[in-house]
């Protein structure tokens, strides 16, 4: 199984939804280690997909667009994307920004209880995107869990012992911390 993948280009069909399925039907979760000097000019085009996305700035500077918002954000700093959102990244030296994306039910099932109370609202929400700063103690957890999930090889964590609950249970603490702001 590869769960690390390296891609230069985005495809997206006519609607620019991205066209690759990130991860699995049975493990909707995939990590990638993109860094934008490899795509064409700095930049991770204009798309959007079902998935949540989160982002991090290992390295350099970067842009973001999501929706109508745009974020110029630095090393240390992070994003989420909701589902459906279009949205672009760029950098005009190029930044290493490890992502990963799954999707809302990977948190957990549709017809639950957690999904219907606090995934659901979230999703269908106007809430486009989430900026995470570590000058807010909220946002400084969400970003320390980012970290220890990007940190870990996703190889170390698939084949480690309790690999998929310990990264269930990150998962589980970063939307939390959406949720929490959320509301």
């Amino acid at each position: 199984m590869d769960y690390n993948t390296y891609y230069n280009k985005i495809l997206t069909d006519e609607n620019m939804m991205e066209t690759i399925q990130h991860g699995r039907s049975d493990y909707p979760f995939h990590f990638y280690y993109d860094n934008l000097s490899l795509f064409d000019f700095n930049c991770i085009e204009w798309h959007w997909h079902n998935e949540f996305e989160f982002v991090f700035v290992e390295k350099g500077n970067a842009i973001f667009w999501a929706g109508e918002k745009q974020f110029s954000i630095t090393e240390g700093q992070g994003f989420w994307v909701n589902s459906g959102i279009l949205h672009r990244f760029y950098s005009e030296k190029g930044a290493v920004i490890p992502n990963f994306l799954l999707l809302p039910t990977f948190i957990a099932a549709s017809n639950s209880r957690i999904y219907q109370k606090y995934i659901e609202p979230i999703k269908k929400s106007a809430l486009d995107c989430l900026f995470f700063s570590p000058e807010i103690p909220w946002q400084k957890e969400a970003l320390h869990i980012m970290r220890k999930i990007i940190s870990t090889s996703i190889w170390r964590i698939m084949y480690r012992k309790n690999g998929h609950l310990t990264l269930s249970a990150n998962l589980n603490g970063i939307c939390c911390a959406v949720y929490n702001d959320f509301r």
